[in-house]
């Protein structure tokens, strides 16, 4: 099975026919004046071996490409870094990986940023680092190490307010909608942008939802200096360090940077986005004597245990759900005598959002039995 590795050996190699085709030289003859056997100059060209820098440059002076060799220097120097697979980089888990970026971090002295859905992580919260990485550890299917990779996360923050760089962001507006970690932890992380507006490295920029379409649209990206730039696909995570290709991303951010808004309309869009926010939540307020809102429907195991998100710890509400103690069909379990259950909640929603299985019309299994609910303390 052929890897990105392999896949961009084989482009490589695909470019270094066409040079040699267009200096009209034949295999044989490129392979004769450079000493070498004809085999090798085939193994380059079919991707089955890698040039060395010494390589190119004989390849370039014989084909008269030598304005060519820098692009082609930087394109052999990526292919066994550029491509790095998820499930291969995570096998430990996400704190390494975090700790491997603030090494780049330290060494970069402009940071040009753009991320359409997400809050970058420079500038994320805890709780919204968490849920973010917990999210892709359940996607990839990597060891969950989400509150240690969020510590590592949150430790290269440092470099915002350390030494001598700058920041330049740009963001859709969708990352300020994008529910991560549900309306508490997006309060928060709102909050939290308000706060680094005043960072003095800092420029951020928000491209309205309704702004013109002016340049393609696809994953955000990270430009360093001016050396490499990064972002990433469902599988991997891509580093670009040929020159032809950053130049690429550069033109791409000065026009989405040229949508954006900045300072006191950027400000003004996060403050009204918060405010709707703080509405919606004071509306799903608890109301009755579990402390469950009407927007809101637990079974009673999950009230009681304080959530049905906590799982691990009971700090962390944008966790996968907990499954209810004694889980199941209601049929499966024993039933006790209803004088031994609590009162079902007065809630507007029919069913445990959960998703344990309790019904309105069908107690949660655990209220059953002596495992689960016991009267509020």
């Amino acid at each position: 099975m052929a890897t990105s590795a392999d896949q961009a050996r084989a482009s490589l190699g695909i470019r270094l026919r066409d040079i040699r085709r267009d200096a009209g030289l034949s295999g044989t003859r490129l392979a004769g004046l450079a000493d070498w056997l004809p085999s090798k100059v085939s193994k380059i060209e079919h991707g089955k071996q890698t040039p060395t820098e010494d390589d190119l440059r004989v390849w370039c002076a014989h084909c008269r490409a030598t304005g060519q060799l820098p692009d082609l220097i930087a394109a052999v120097r990526s292919i066994e870094t550029q491509f790095a697979e998820w499930r291969r980089i995570m096998r430990s888990g996400t704190r390494r990986r975090q700790e491997a970026s603030a090494a780049a971090y330290e060494r970069a002295r402009l940071f040009r940023i753009y991320e359409p859905a997400v809050i970058p992580g420079l500038l994320q919260t805890h709780d919204y680092t968490v849920a973010v990485l917990s999210t892709f550890i359940d996607f990839v299917r990597v060891p969950d190490d989400a509150e240690e990779g969020a510590a590592a996360r949150l430790e290269r923050q440092k470099v915002l307010t350390h030494g001598d760089r700058h920041f330049h962001m740009v963001l859709g507006e969708q990352a300020l909608h994008t529910n991560v970690g549900g309306p508490e932890v997006m309060s928060g992380q709102l909050e939290h942008l308000l706060a680094v507006l005043k960072l003095p490295g800092l420029r951020l920029g928000i491209i309205p939802a309704d702004a013109p379409y002016r340049v393609p649209l696809n994953n955000g990206f990270w430009i360093l200096d001016d050396g490499m730039v990064q972002f990433d696909t469902y599988s991997a995570e891509l580093s670009l360090v040929r020159p032809d290709e950053i130049t690429l991303y550069e033109r791409a951010f000065e026009r989405l940077a040229a949508l954006a808004i900045y300072g006191a309309e950027v400000r003004s869009m996060i403050s009204r986005r918060l405010d709707r926010l703080s509405k919606k939540d004071l509306e799903a307020k608890p109301s009755n004597s579990l402390g469950l809102g009407r927007s809101h429907s637990y079974c009673r195991a999950h009230a009681i245990r304080g959530g049905p998100y906590r799982r691990g710890t009971r700090t962390n509400p944008h966790r996968s759900p907990q499954p209810c103690a004694g889980a199941g069909s209601a049929s499966s379990v024993p039933r006790q005598d209803d004088s031994r259950r609590l009162a079902t909640p007065d809630v507007s929603r029919t069913g445990c959002v959960a998703e344990c299985g309790w019904l309105r019309e069908s107690p949660c299994p655990a209220s059953l039995v002596g495992v689960g609910p016991h009267p509020v303390q």
